[in-house]
């Protein structure tokens, strides 16, 4: 085996990790390039690509903080991976979508590897009684398949990724948010108001936040 150094784009990391995996499978879909989920820490992250290069990996990030999905945050990360060595050159190939420039000659000399800033680390969060937003309920919204692509549909007219499908029979439940008081709640509802979600409602229930200073 050989050890390779990667460059990647971590876009975000969750708590869920449904709600990652979904995330990376899109990506994967619309970028064609490999994606993973890694945890970190009571944090799922979203990892995607795997670029010889920080030139090419910052061109797979400014694509996907483009799509506005609320993954203007995304950064690049360095990780050093082995593999086998007849394997070694095909982790490298994956370029951005759309990216048909021919691969760089090799360098001559061993050329310093830029300096990339290391993941923030995440933030503690526990699980407290707060305050959720009803978005809309569905008596069916053709099962399991439905309720991803509704959720999918919300989470970009919201731009947030905190969007779940609850199931309460017989109700699909879709949940927003996740806030501390009743007033942070509400402020989130009259957004979502104002963008066509006229049913829109706070609700109490378990979220996850970061730990308070005491």
């Amino acid at each position: 085996s050989v050890d390779v150094t990667i460059y990647r784009v971590q876009v975000i990391a969750l708590h869920r990790e449904e709600g990652a995996r979904n995330i990376a499978d899109e990506l994967r879909r619309r970028f064609d390039v490999p994606t993973e989920v890694v945890p970190q820490g009571e944090l799922f992250a979203v990892h995607a690509g795997s670029m010889a290069s920080a030139a090419d990996a910052r061109s797979l990030q400014a694509q996907i903080a483009a799509l506005s999905l609320g993954y203007e945050g995304a950064f690049l990360v360095k990780v050093r991976r082995s593999f086998p060595v007849e394997e070694a050159s095909d982790a490298l190939s994956n370029r951005p979508a759309g990216d048909h420039r021919p691969e760089a000659d090799p360098p001559i000399d061993d050329q310093p590897t830029p300096d990339i800033e290391p993941p923030p680390e995440p933030e503690e969060l526990v699980r407290i009684q707060g305050w959720r937003v009803l978005i809309d309920q569905f008596m069916d919204l053709d099962g399991p398949r439905g309720a991803l692509q509704h959720r999918r549909q919300v989470m970009k007219r919201l731009k947030r990724d905190d969007v779940d499908v609850k199931f309460e029979a017989p109700w699909y439940k879709v949940l927003a948010g996740s806030f501390r008081t009743s007033t942070e709640a509400q402020k989130f509802v009259e957004r979502c108001r104002a963008l066509g979600y006229r049913t829109a409602a706070r609700v109490p229930g378990e979220v996850y936040l970061p730990r308070e200073e005491e």
